[in-house]
């Protein structure tokens, strides 16, 4: 062999094994991508969002990018850039796992904007891919919820419980809309069972605290607040730009009955999102409570302005005109909570109040009825058949007394106001009876 030819053989070899590789855009295109995941799964979703964006300068048409950009968007809280990548991915890409991630990742993305009813459009549209998936149910049951459309929630919670019923969400979220519906002793059995699938979820603690707080358990009260007190004292540490975190402090405050550090707390919410709606009204009710019903007025119309479904506000709206004695305008903003959530006993009961106040018994007199429809509980009875008494219909007085002493026959107080029902209908062996039992039990007492 020539020395020459040995020269490009030498020559040719050394390009061969030197030379670097040469990649298709293809191949650029997939190592972009692929680090952009590594990046989403760090979470450094602005490193993701910048290899998105160089692959979609390339392929406007990558949809694994778009999604990806759009999922990192949703966590930069970048909602309205989030909602553009879906919107693409839905009008021009056909694969229908593409199009079921993008409805869902677009539900999430309006329910993070407040847009319920989008929200729960988007989530329809999941359950119609995977109608057998709990997912979809539980997601639209919370948009269907903050839309005030109680029932429609409570069917979607149940649905999805039933489709996974060990899953903690859906007991958590089951046992919300119980609480909401005013059936407080089965909510307390599904936040239980929460508790027992994950110890560690402190909705459920924050949850137990409002039950327990409403059914007069004071101690269960401050020890279940006090557990998400410290939780989130320690989670503000690492996260202390988490509008939500500061709410659940503010709700605790509340609930062991420290109001300063409750509005400290609700102002740090406020501070840090102008969106928080139940911050708004939870330091509504603060103020309420202080008796600076101006204040809490402003604040509960602040949270009707940003979601005018919000029952909640409207009802404790209603409270401080009452406590203002502004009873047309309470009755008013209880009917507008009645509107939305027309299952809850209290709402009912608080208007019956109202009304009374104004001296319309008849009005009154309905709402108590359908009040213990809702919860026939002693008291709400005995109420009735004062107000039946009021309008001189003894009769049904009677039956109501009577009905509340099934309900409760320790208190005997019932037995002296059946008596002076009685006297009216002249019928004074009974109305002696009454009286009899109600000294005799209250000598025992």
């Amino acid at each position: 062999m020539s020395h020459l030819i040995k020269i490009l053989l030498f020559i040719l070899i050394s390009v061969f094994i030197y030379s670097p590789k040469v990649y298709s855009q293809s191949d650029s295109l997939s190592i972009l991508y692929t680090k952009a995941v590594k990046f989403y799964e760090e979470k450094k979703y602005q490193d993701a969002l910048n290899n998105c964006n160089s692959i979609l300068a390339i392929n406007r048409n990558n949809f694994d990018a778009i999604i990806l950009r759009g999922k990192s968007f949703y966590y930069c809280a970048h909602y309205e850039n989030a909602k553009n990548d879906f919107n693409y991915v839905l009008l021009n890409n056909k694969d229908n796992e593409d199009i079921r991630v993008s409805y869902y990742w677009r539900g999430q993305t309006n329910f993070n904007l407040k847009d319920y009813q989008l929200a729960a459009n988007d989530y329809s549209k999941v359950i119609e891919f995977n109608p057998t998936k709990d997912g979809g149910y539980a997601l639209r049951g919370n948009a269907l919820f903050e839309l005030g459309k109680i029932d429609s929630a409570y069917n979607d919670f149940k649905k999805a419980l039933s489709i996974r019923p060990n899953k903690s969400f859906n007991t958590v979220n089951y046992a919300k809309i119980l609480v909401e519906k005013g059936q407080l002793d089965s909510a307390l059995f599904f936040i239980e069972k929460t508790i027992a699938l994950d110890s560690n979820d402190i909705f459920a603690y924050a949850l137990k605290s409002r039950v327990c707080q409403s059914k007069g358990d004071t101690a269960t009260t401050m020890a279940n607040a006090k557990k998400v007190i410290e939780y989130y004292t320690k989670y503000i540490k690492l996260n202390p730009s988490e509008s939500d975190a500061y709410f659940y402090l503010g709700t605790s405050y509340q609930q062991v009955g420290n109001n300063e550090l409750a509005l400290v707390n609700y102002d740090e919410a406020i501070k840090l999102s102008s969106t928080s709606i139940y911050s708004f009204c939870g330091r509504g009710v603060v103020y309420e409570q202080m008796k600076n019903y101006n204040k809490a007025i402003a604040n509960f119309d602040k949270a009707i302005e940003l979601n005018p479904y919000m029952y909640t506000a409207h009802y404790n709206r209603g409270r401080a005109y009452f406590f203002m004695e502004n009873y047309g305008l309470a009755i008013l903003n209880y009917g507008k909570a009645i509107q939305i959530n027309p299952n809850n006993y209290e709402y009912y009961r608080s208007r019956g109040i109202a009304y009374t106040f104004l001296s319309d018994n008849e009005n009154a007199l309905k709402d108590f009825i359908i009040a213990a429809q809702l919860n026939p509980n002693a008291e709400i009875l005995s109420v009735i058949a004062s107000m039946y008494y009021k309008l001189n219909n003894y009769t049904k007085s009677i039956e109501f007394f009577t009905k509340a002493i099934d309900k409760n026959p320790s208190d005997y107080t019932i037995y002296k106001n059946r008596s002076l029902v009685y006297e009216a209908l002249k019928d004074m062996v009974k109305a002696k009876i009454d009286m009899n039992m109600y000294e005799k039990m209250k000598n025992k007492k």
